[in-house]
């Protein structure tokens, strides 16, 4: 566990960095095989646009948002978004039965050390309710008093974003892959 909040990055070298490694990982032969796109929202932030499938087939589109505040000393924040309305420019949280947020079987993801959750408690930023995307390779892991064994932590220049968003596309899959959290209440 930390014993404080980690120290933010210098802001031009996590954008560099940042900006490199999505690069790269857009060019990967899994962002290929996925149909992975990506939009830049600022220096340190941008929109990776994934696929989740069921065990029907059937595809749904999902925006995960990244974050590179503290990259890459630490993974970049990942958190799912609604896409802007005509109005807007803004990616919103969505809400906890939004078509935007996906529903996962923790059964299935918690044996591989992964687990999402739609509201999470998070003490360290005053009780706020927050989706947390909960492994390793996601930087709200940190701050939410998770400890991770000496084989899960992040470690700089070994591990890039490509590891943050390999295993959110392998939790979008069925059988842990369910449906658009909407798509299952209505």
């Amino acid at each position: 566990m930390l014993a404080g909040p980690p120290s933010l990055a210098d802001p031009e070298i996590a954008g560099q960095t940042f900006s490199d490694h999505l690069a790269k990982a857009m060019a990967s032969s899994l962002a290929g095989r996925e149909q992975w796109t990506s939009t830049m929202i600022g220096p340190r932030s941008a929109v990776v646009h994934m696929w989740a499938t069921r065990e029907d087939g059937t595809r749904d589109e999902y925006h995960l948002m990244l974050t590179a505040d503290y990259y890459d000393q630490w993974p970049p924040r990942a958190v799912f978004v609604a896409p802007p309305d005509v109005d807007s420019d803004d990616w919103t949280d969505p809400t906890t039965d939004s078509r935007w947020m996906p529903t996962i079987d923790q059964q299935i993801t918690t044996a591989n050390q992964f687990a999402f959750h739609p509201r999470y408690q998070y003490v360290t930023e005053g009780n706020a309710q927050r989706q947390l995307i909960c492994f390793s390779h996601s930087f709200d892991y940190y701050i939410t008093g998770h400890g991770p064994s000496d084989e899960q932590w992040w470690k700089q220049g070994r591990h890039t974003l490509m590891a943050t968003l390999s295993r959110i596309q392998e939790a979008l899959r069925a059988p842990a892959y369910k449906g658009p959290a909407g798509a299952l209440n209505s």
